[in-house]
């Protein structure tokens, strides 16, 4: 029982199955509560063991593990303890994760709305790399990116129609300072946790590359908001959107992306697993796959809406971003 543990091991013990995404529950004992910090204690108190029928629901009690895990990495995960330790005695250790951003654009009414959702990302240092593919996008979208950067170090590269995806990703590599890197997409939506969940994922899963599956898709033609492969999360794993792929950039840079126009992705997942390198799937929440229509030209990724209804557990009307584990709606 834990009345029967001392104030120290407790605390070691909440640590441990926090930082695993285990619910707990009950109320702390003052000296745990300080030593846990105040939003691992919320989050255990929050959930009363008389009555804990709410998380007995496989969504909820999902959005909670993830909240609890993330409270417990802000604590006591090393890169955050390292910080807090540096701000103790007033010394600028800085082990948040870097993250450079690779967002190639062909579509102009799209960038702006992307790089908000970039700049939004907490928890990371991020660079963004932008690589504005085509003679269509127009001069003063420089200018716009610049704007919206907000802060954030920016790179805009334009280049040119003649060159595949593949060479345009190995193009924005080559200006990355992140010590990871993240395939972005355009027209998806990531919620503001999104890269630091990544990163936590590539620190505690031991694989090389980390990403989301495709589990929550808006069909845009269908004005409906999808769920599917709900069970498959937090394991080895191929099934990885190709929007959410990170990994280092050491890793990147010795693999490259294959000079080809589509299935970019694919091919670095195959590559890796080829090497018999890992690859892991984190959880799916706080990522929306957005599917424009019923024009497979619209998408590298070819595959009809049908394709998307067959799989799908849940849906619900509209664009449903709370559905999908967003705490606040991004800039849409």
């Amino acid at each position: 029982a834990a009345s029967e543990l001392t104030d120290d091991t407790l605390t070691r013990l909440i640590a441990e199955l926090a930082c695993a995404g285990v619910i707990i529950g009950g109320t702390l004992r003052p000296a745990v509560a300080e030593a846990v910090g105040p939003e691992l204690a919320r989050l255990v108190e929050r959930v009363d063991l008389r009555d804990p029928s709410h998380l007995r629901e496989g969504r909820p009690r999902l959005l909670h593990s993830i909240d609890i895990r993330r409270a417990a990495f802000a604590q006591f995960a090393p890169r955050d303890q390292w910080n807090m330790i540096g701000a103790a005695l007033g010394v600028d250790v800085h082990a948040t994760p870097t993250v450079s951003v690779l967002l190639a654009s062909n579509r102009p009414d799209r960038v702006v709305e992307a790089v908000d959702r970039v700049v939004n990302q907490r928890g990371v240092d991020v660079q963004l790399i932008v690589g504005l593919h085509g003679s269509q996008m127009p001069a003063h979208l420089d200018a716009a990116i610049a704007e919206h950067a907000n802060g954030v170090d920016v790179v805009v590269r334009r280049l040119d129609d003649a060159l595949n995806l593949g060479d345009v990703l190995n193009d924005l590599t080559s200006c990355a300072d992140g010590d990871l890197v993240s395939k972005w997409d355009d027209d998806d939506w990531y919620e503001p946790h999104h890269l630091s969940d990544l990163a936590r994922a590539l620190d505690f899963s031991g694989a090389v590359l980390v990403g989301k599956a495709a589990e929550f898709v808006y069909l845009e033609a269908l004005d409906i908001t999808i769920r599917r492969f709900a069970a498959a999360a937090e394991r080895l794993s191929v099934t990885l959107a190709g929007g959410t792929l990170l990994l280092t950039r050491d890793d990147l840079v010795a693999v490259g992306w294959a000079p080809v126009a589509k299935q970019v992705d694919r091919q670095l997942i195959d590559t890796l697993q080829d090497r018999g390198l890992p690859t892991y799937r984190t959880h799916g929440f706080g990522y929306v796959l957005h599917r424009q229509g019923s024009s497979l030209a619209q998408h590298t990724w070819q595959a009809g809406d049908g394709y998307f209804l067959r799989q799908s557990s849940e849906q619900r009307a509209g664009l449903d971003l709370a559905f999908a584990g967003f705490e606040t709606e991004p800039p849409s």
